[in-house]
């Protein structure tokens, strides 16, 4: 669960590197990206997202030595990155978020930048 999480609380954008792109081919979750190959993705600080439930079903990978990838091994959901102790923010995938058929731009703003491969 995600709390807090509004226009003003993190900050959020569309990821079109290839690690993301990779990360969703691993999760063989195409719905992950949108048309252009593109991941939506809003980061706030790491304190804000609490697991609640399934936390022996989390696992974690990297494709390179920048990013730390979390999903669940269950269903194979994309739950976000981080980037390690030092930097302490999680971008959340949008496909983990429940924001109760809202629209995203109405809760989570208007992606802020987009990060290009």
């Amino acid at each position: 669960m995600a709390e807090h999480v509004a226009p003003g609380t993190g900050f959020r954008f569309v990821c079109y590197c290839r690690d993301c792109q990779a990360f969703s081919r691993f999760l063989g979750r195409p719905d992950v990206l949108d048309a252009a190959g593109g991941t939506d993705i809003f980061q706030m600080p790491t304190g804000r997202l609490k697991l609640t439930a399934g936390t022996d079903a989390v696992r974690c990978l990297r494709f390179s030595d920048k990013v730390f990838r979390w999903y669940t091994e269950c269903c194979r959901t994309p739950i976000g990155n981080t980037a390690g102790p030092r930097f302490p923010v999680v971008g959340v995938v949008h496909s983990f978020m429940d924001i109760e058929g809202k629209s995203r731009d109405k809760v989570l703003g208007l992606p802020l930048c987009v990060a290009p491969n």
